[in-house]
């Protein structure tokens, strides 16, 4: 009130702004697989929050940050997240889907020379077959040509 005492140091007034802007950091070899209009889901470890959101700008040079270059962005999110100072943001991105794909694992992969085979069983016995990898994802393979659903596919063999 006018005319009151107010000790030095007090705060007076507490300001604060419920929206906050999520900032995409993305490196070269990242940012060329990113388009604006992409979709994400952002999580916020502050009380386990998570939305479905969309880029809705991104950075066409890098900023440089001591030796690495980094692109930023601006991703946009459906729900509202209540922001936490210091909380940690994680966006995942789909770069690229595949359904109904032929996966093996990748350790079933051998590579002959510039060509990837893989061991599968037939009623022959167990033949090398020449494949068409497509995309990886940790510990499986996208085979594009070379093996067929419902195949049988040699992990290991024990020659002892």
């Amino acid at each position: 009130d006018e005319g009151s005492f107010v000790a030095p140091g007090a705060a007076l007034l507490t300001l604060t702004e419920p929206a906050f802007t999520i900032t995409l950091f993305a490196s070269p070899t990242d940012r060329a697989k990113l388009r604006v209009g992409q979709e994400v889901v952002v999580e916020l470890a502050a009380g386990d929050q998570e939305s479905p959101g969309v880029i809705i700008s991104l950075d066409d040079s890098a900023s440089s940050q001591g030796t690495s270059e980094r692109y930023e962005g601006v991703v946009e999110t459906e729900a509202e997240l209540v922001a936490v100072e210091g909380a940690v943001v994680t966006i995942d991105v789909v770069v690229d889907e595949v359904v109904n794909a032929v996966v093996v694992p990748i350790a079933a992969v051998l590579t002959d020379g510039p060509e990837e085979k893989v061991r599968v069983a037939t009623p022959d016995g167990i033949v090398r077959r020449t494949i068409q990898i497509g995309m990886l994802d940790g510990a499986w393979v996208e085979v594009v040509d070379g093996v067929s659903p419902g195949e049988y596919v040699i992990l290991e063999i024990d020659r002892s």
